[in-house]
């Protein structure tokens, strides 16, 4: 079935609608300044992502500009 789905252009909700069950939201959570949220995504016929969302003051964050510096400050807090 996924097969189906390969090179998609534009998502649609028909789309979203037919290849994930649910999505669950976390409550947003402040660690060491940063604003955190889980994000679950339930896929019907494959396995389930998860995603912290790292958000900050950063008018470039749309853009990815500054993943690369948030992810590196994830990485340290994980690693202790």
């Amino acid at each position: 079935m996924i097969k189906d789905y390969a090179g998609i252009e534009e998502l649609s909700a028909a789309l979203l609608n037919t290849l994930i069950e649910k999505v669950t939201v976390g409550e947003p959570k402040e660690v060491d300044g940063e604003r955190i949220q889980e994000i679950k995504i339930y896929f019907k016929h494959l396995a389930s992502w998860s995603f912290i969302v790292l958000g900050n003051e950063d008018p470039s964050t749309c853009t990815g500009a500054s993943a690369p510096s948030r992810l590196g400050c994830l990485r340290s807090r994980m690693a202790g």
